[in-house]
């Protein structure tokens, strides 16, 4: 099992993305994913992903759904913004490589989002 720190609570501005470090996904194994995170902040965030075949030409595959959207700093299981995603609710698409993007959908203010992603 690895453990990776995705995001650290960077600011990401209203209208903004972030993307996290390319992962290799050439060692995994299992395949199996899961994501928590902690949203701060008082704008709204959509967390997504893209992948590549070569670790530098990364796209967002046609067809392919957000993993959360709508997050806040008072959503999740007890309102308040902690939430964790995993099962088919991340299935990505078979790549050797992988990123994560936030992107504050709200318009208005920023989010300052903190992610893990766990992955055997």
């Amino acid at each position: 099992m690895q453990i990776i720190e995705l995001f650290k609570g960077a600011t990401i501005l209203a209208g903004g993305n972030l993307a996290s470090q390319p992962i290799d996904l050439s060692h995994v194994s299992i395949g199996a994913f899961s994501l928590y995170y902690e949203m701060n902040g008082a704008g709204t965030g959509t967390l997504s992903y893209q992948v590549s075949w070569d670790g530098a030409k990364f796209i967002s595959p046609t067809g392919t759904p957000a993993i959360a959207t709508g997050v806040t700093n008072v959503s999740g299981p007890v309102s308040n913004g902690i939430d964790a995603i995993g099962g088919l609710s991340i299935s990505p698409m078979l790549a050797p490589w992988i990123k994560f993007i936030w992107t504050e959908t709200g318009g208005v203010s920023p989010i300052n989002p903190v992610t893990k992603l766990t992955m055997t």
